[in-house]
């Protein structure tokens, strides 16, 4: 009695963490199983060694700021609510995007309207409710108990020693994922099960923290064998005379041309999706222009969310699938690192990029700063925006207002011009209650009475952006000058739950995309692509000239299967995932001899320019003469 007597203030917020840790695990679970007294006995039977390190995190943070703060009851109440923000935050993501809490995903906080604004309201005013609450009780318990609770605080040695083993811990615990560290040993006596190509998988098998923990990363790219000055100028010299050859075949500069490309967000064909019926089409003109130009499916490493990602491979030509698995967010992980950041602007003089929504996520106002955007048109720019209808209860710009917008940049200016515009229309939350009319039916075994309302308003989004491209398309085959689009989803939407991630990966990963000239009727034959390919192929299908490092993605996207991000969920013994043009998975083993040296080729360059000491900088940022 007498130890439990003295020691109750550590036992209260033992079991109190222990409660909310067990609630969290249970929770992550609870988005893919349903919740029952089953689901807890496997949580705390099977997960429990997770549980217990987890449990000790919380507790080493509780030690940091009650010594720092000597309030215990203010310090309890920090940990309740931290620990349930994380576990409404990770059911959240999880359930839109299928996606845990990253580190990368931190800086958002500084962005909380706008992620408010996709979240649903009720959820907003329970948890908002709930931290009011909590912070009552938290000052009239203070007020009212704490002062009568009797407690001898250790001396100042002790309390020293106990903030300085807390402190080591969470840096043992959240040091950097790449080496054989103390971490690791600990990591190993839990069994944390590491499947860095499921990330979603191992947040639900190990816990959120732990997962957290394991995110944070040394290098986002392994470093190829051989890498040197010598290497990487051998390579430079090789893709000059292939491009040189390239060249001869090849009649077109890029110097009074136009090429926009467009990421139309969450784009993808719904008649894809096993067990979805459409009473009619949605999309009859992209259906009908995909069949005449160059076209085909585009590999997607996110779904419902990632979209920066997206815009990362085709600005840069680099491909995420070559990154580490836990890589994140290149705009934030990697182009800050970058001391020349080569992309396809470098080959134009006019550089505009648009976006109709905030611009403070995905860092892309560094980031286009630094790839060399004059221009960069958002609801907050300094240019403003010309066109900003929104389509009936919507709260985002709608494409018509957005392709309205690329017209006014396309005509306005001359000479080599690229523009990127990232639309927001078919963003989510997705309702049929926010447009005016319902034009479609929509049954089988993907429609529920959870999703059925998200899916209508889904296809009744991309209908309308179906009518504003053809708007836009006609209106640029009127302009008298060459223009080459580049269109493109970057994911599906997070609201079939009926898919399955391993036995539907493709399926859940491949938007559509095609090549469009309204002066060249170049076709080519790319029925899969990765976005890493879409400067090279516009530059084909426009039949312009090329410089050597585009001379290099060009024979990348000729010659390699697509290079993903490990889609499927499964340990494939590597970091990257290669699917070929008939959309089937192959092996790095399958490649020919030449494959593997132009694959080992790209991955050198990629290296160099984005981890290594860029040696190759100069010779990636050529213009075409």
């Amino acid at each position: 009695k007498k130890i439990i007597f003295e020691n109750k203030r550590l036992i209260l917020i033992t079991l109190i963490i222990y409660f909310l840790t067990v609630i969290q695990f249970l929770v992550v679970r609870a988005t893919e199983a349903k919740v029952n007294i089953d689901l807890l006995n496997s949580v705390i039977l099977y997960q429990g060694s997770k549980i217990f390190i987890t449990c000790l995190i919380y507790l080493a943070v509780f030690y940091l700021l009650y010594i720092l703060t000597n309030k215990y009851i203010y310090s309890v109440s920090i940990i309740i609510l931290v620990s349930t923000l994380i576990t409404v935050a990770e059911y959240l993501k999880m359930t839109i995007r299928n996606e845990p809490i990253l580190h990368s995903d931190l800086v958002f906080i500084s962005n909380l309207p706008e992620i408010m604004s996709l979240v649903n309201h009720g959820t907003i005013y329970t948890v908002i409710g709930s931290i009011i609450v909590l912070l009552a009780v938290t000052v009239i318990v203070s007020r009212k108990i704490e002062p009568k609770m009797k407690y001898r605080h250790p001396i100042i040695k002790r309390r020293i020693l106990t903030f300085l083993l807390a402190l080591s811990f969470l840096v043992i615990i959240f040091w950097k994922n790449d080496s054989n560290t103390i971490r690791t040993m600990v990591f190993k006596a839990i069994q944390y099960q590491d499947t860095p190509w499921d990330i979603t998988g191992s947040a639900k098998i190990n816990g959120p923290i732990l997962q957290f923990a394991n995110d944070f990363i040394g290098s986002p790219m392994k470093k190829p064998a051989n890498y040197n000055e010598t290497t990487i100028k051998n390579i430079e010299r090789k893709y000059t005379k292939i491009a040189n050859k390239i060249n001869q075949q090849r009649t077109n500069s890029l110097k009074n041309q136009t090429v926009v490309f467009i990421l139309s967000e969450s784009f993808s064909d719904p008649s894809r999706i096993p067990g979805l019926n459409i009473d009619h089409n949605p999309i009859p003109f992209i259906t009908n222009l995909k069949q005449q130009t160059s076209s085909g499916l585009m590999v997607s490493s996110g779904l419902g969310g990632g979209t920066a990602n997206m815009e990362w491979q085709a600005l840069s030509g680099m491909a995420q699938g070559n990154l580490v698995p836990n890589a994140g967010t290149p705009y934030y992980q990697i182009v800050p690192g970058q001391q020349i950041a080569p992309n396809i602007t470098n080959l134009f003089d006019n550089k505009i990029a648009i976006h109709p929504y905030t611009a403070n996520l995905y860092n892309r106002i560094g980031v286009f700063n630094k790839y060399g955007f004059q221009h960069f048109y958002h609801i907050d720019s300094k240019d403003k925006l010309s066109f900003t209808d929104r389509l009936g209860n919507s709260s985002v710009i709608s494409d018509e207002s957005a392709y309205e917008e690329l017209l006014k940049q396309i005509t306005n200016n001359s000479g080599s011009t690229f523009i990127q515009l990232s639309t927001m229309q078919n963003h989510q939350p997705y309702d049929i209650a926010k447009y005016d009319q319902n034009d479609f039916k929509i049954s089988g075994a993907a429609v529920t009475s959870e999703n059925n309302s998200k899916i209508e308003g889904y296809i009744e989004g991309i209908s309308k952006t179906d009518v504003a491209l053809k708007n836009f398309i006609d209106k640029i085959n009127q302009i008298d000058k060459p223009i080459t689009v580049v269109w493109y989803g970057d994911h599906l939407p997070g609201i079939y739950s009926n898919l399955n991630p391993q036995k539907d990966a493709l399926t859940m990963h491949e938007t559509d995309y095609f090549i469009y000239s309204n002066r060249s009727t170049v076709k080519l034959d790319n029925p899969i692509v990765g976005p890493y390919e879409f400067p090279a192929l516009a530059l084909e299908v426009g039949n312009n000239k090329v410089t050597p490092y585009y001379a290099l993605l060009t024979e990348v996207s000729k010659e390699l299967p697509t290079i993903s991000t490990n889609i499927t969920g499964a340990d494939i013994g590597s970091d990257s995932l290669l699917i070929n043009q008939d959309n089937k998975f192959i092996k790095e083993n399958d490649l020919t001899p030449k494959q593997q040296q132009l694959l080992y080729d790209y991955r050198l360059i990629q290296y160099d320019l984005l981890i290594g000491k860029q040696f190759s900088a100069q010779w990636a940022q050529q213009k075409i003469k």
